[in-house]
């Protein structure tokens, strides 16, 4: 990994220092900037909740309990709108609201990623009509967070970094 640059007020930890990260900071000023401007009270409570971003070259963007981050799948960074990264920045953020308030998740998962999802509904509808994914909580009909789909993807994240898969098997094994 490289190094740490703030962004916004926040922490935000890159992988290198190639031009796609360049990209991807700017992209995350962008969308920060956004959520300032079309609400000011979600941005401080943002950088309040959420102690840095973190670049990461696969496994999906999430909210890490552990750490205190967003981490960003690199992949999904560069695609979209600007409006799509502010979007996703608002679901992680509600995630880490939780967190901050004490909320925990086993067997509530469906119920909390609606609240994430609704929180970025009243967002999207605070912006301009434009060319980003509108969230829907049609999106919990095929879910994203049961334990076979993390394991799935941290396996996928494991292949695109080429972790040996009798090592892949021994670091999920230790998460589960």
């Amino acid at each position: 990994m490289s190094g740490n640059v703030v962004i916004g007020g926040l922490t935000v930890v890159s992988w290198d220092e190639g031009g796609l990260n360049v990209l991807l900071r700017a992209r995350l000023a962008l969308a920060l900037e956004l959520i300032d401007r079309y609400d000011p009270r979600l941005g401080a409570r943002l950088r309040r909740d959420v102690g840095g971003i973190w670049f990461i070259p696969a496994g999906n963007t999430h909210w890490n309990t552990g750490v205190r981050a967003v981490a960003l799948d690199l992949r999904y960074a560069t695609r979209g709108t600007i409006e799509d990264l502010a979007l996703t920045l608002v679901h992680e953020a509600t995630h880490a609201r939780h967190h901050a308030l004490g909320v925990r998740y086993r067997g509530k998962e469906p119920r909390a990623e609606a609240s994430c999802i609704r929180a970025a509904m009243a967002f999207a509808d605070r912006l301009e009509p434009g060319q980003m994914s509108r969230p829907s909580l049609d999106a919990l009909v095929e879910p994203w967070w049961t334990p076979e789909k993390r394991d799935s993807k941290v396996a996928e994240a494991h292949k695109i970094l080429d972790i040996p898969p009798f090592l892949s098997r021994i670091l999920r094994a230790g998460v589960r």
